[in-house]
């Protein structure tokens, strides 16, 4: 270790210190020096240090034990069936005139249950079935009057101890909670959009047996509807399963400048006026078994896991988003203990192609090895299909209900979904083969949905 100020500086330039760094420096080199020197000593670390780092923005990662993301490097090419690396199981539900899913996207996955949101907006109500497909009951609240909802986006599931939060956002921006037998149990509001310091909550997840995890898409860079929305610089919480009383996670996921994913302009809505910002949901969040998460923040180069309140660093990103023109993002779709599955988002160029009819199936897919740190350009199938129909286009886009991003509480578990009449197609095709054809040969057409198991190796 250096002896003295000069040392201690090349030091620090060689080694790309920063401020904590300079901070046990400071305190232990220049302990007994007299006050104003020490004073000078310090600011001058202290300047230093923050160039340094301002200087190793380029991310050089040459010595890092951590996988890194080049999103500027061209990887190879690999291919590869599904079953090689996961175990693979199809699980049609139960179609009764009671459990007749309308639209059934998002779902809450445990070893006992498959538990399902059908987001029609004749419906909007929640389906229970138990793991083999078997519906057991319906849950749905509907109405304006006490422990009712008018609609919902999305839901999260306690197994433990059996109870559903149902989010609705926008000017309700409120929680419910319901047990599985469909009671009400409790409620909690949020500051709605018209409110500055408003909560929106692009997902929530069961974190443990206290709180939920919830992310806040609070990125609106203008007025959208007369409404003005800050940057949420802690945009992750933990929300307290009793009161609703929302904190922020960690305080090491404080962002000095978040970097929205939107455009500065606006676009069309579903009726083709130009009122929408330009934006696209990134998944901040992804859960791997019932309490590990993945953590992709836009601001930051380090991706990390949540578990036990513990941020853990497990994955680097280069360049530093700031530097690159355009912006460059990942798009996670399934995080296992062995595998990363991602996909390569630039935001200006796939808006500017057709803003209407955005579709992350146009974004290169990526698999990272955790355990080699390899990074492969995926395409990705099932050998159950021919080979014209890749796997990677269909489930791996990015979206809660359409991709492996699921909260499924067994750990290296994702699930996706396949429609009946997608399946009849292909089987017309003749383009189903081995266990996929035999499924589909005892369903009907107009059946409820199959989901598919993916457990990773």
């Amino acid at each position: 270790m250096p002896n003295n100020i000069l040392q201690i500086l090349v030091h620090i330039k060689k080694k790309k210190l920063c401020r904590s760094i300079v901070n046990i420096i400071t305190l232990k080199y220049i302990k007994n020096m007299k006050t104003h020197f020490a004073l000078t000593v310090i600011s001058f670390l202290f300047a230093f240090s923050l160039s340094s780092c301002k200087q190793s923005s380029r991310n050089d990662y040459s010595n890092s034990e951590l996988p890194i993301i080049d999103l500027e490097k061209e990887y190879p090419v690999k291919r590869i069936d599904i079953h090689e690396i996961a175990d693979v199981e199809y699980i049609p539900l139960e179609t009764t005139d009671e459990s007749l899913l309308t639209s059934g996207a998002e779902k809450a996955v445990s070893g006992k249950y498959i538990i399902v949101g059908d987001y029609a907006p004749d419906n909007n109500q929640i389906l229970i079935f138990d793991r083999k497909g078997k519906y057991i009951k319906t849950i749905n609240r509907r109405g304006q009057g006490p422990g009712e909802y008018l609609y919902f986006q999305h839901f999260e599931v306690d197994f433990k101890a059996e109870e559903i939060y149902i989010y609705s956002m926008g000017t309700f921006n409120k929680i419910m909670v319901y047990s599985f037998d469909g009671k009400f149990l409790r409620s909690f509001a949020f500051p709605n959009v018209k409110d500055k310091n408003c909560l929106r909550f692009e997902s929530i997840y069961n974190y443990n047996d206290d709180y939920l995890l919830a992310y806040n898409d609070k990125y609106w860079p203008s007025s959208y509807e007369g409404y003005y929305r800050d940057a949420d610089k802690t945009p992750y919480y933990l929300i307290n399963k009793q009161d609703g009383k929302a904190t922020p996670a960690d305080k090491q996921l404080t962002l000095e400048n978040p970097v929205p994913c939107y455009l500065d302009k606006m676009g069309p809505d579903y009726y083709g006026n130009p009122t929408m910002p330009l934006g696209y949901m990134i998944p901040h969040l992804l859960r791997n078994g019932e309490s590990e998460f993945l953590v992709v923040e836009n601001t930051m180069d380090t991706l990390y896991t949540y578990e036990d309140h513990v941020l853990q660093p497990v994955m680097l990103r280069t360049p530093t988003i700031s530097s690159m023109k355009p912006k460059c993002f990942i798009v996670p779709c399934a995080f296992t203990d062995n595998y990363f599955i991602y996909r390569r988002l630039v935001l200006e160029e796939d808006y500017n192609k057709d803003p209407f009819s955005f579709d992350s199936r146009r974004f290169p897919a990526y698999i990272l090895d955790r355990k080699t740190k390899e990074i492969f350009k995926l395409e990705l199938y099932d050998s159950n299909l021919s080979e014209e129909r890749r796997l990677d286009d269909r489930v791996l886009t990015g979206f809660p209900g359409n991709s492996l991003f699921c909260s499924s509480t067994k750990k290296n578990q994702v699930v996706s979904h396949y429609n009946t009449s997608t399946l009849f197609k292909m089987q017309e095709e003749n383009s189903l083969k081995g266990k996929l054809k035999e499924v589909v040969s005892q369903l009907q057409e107009d059946d409820n949905l199959m989901y598919v198991f993916y457990t990773f190796k």
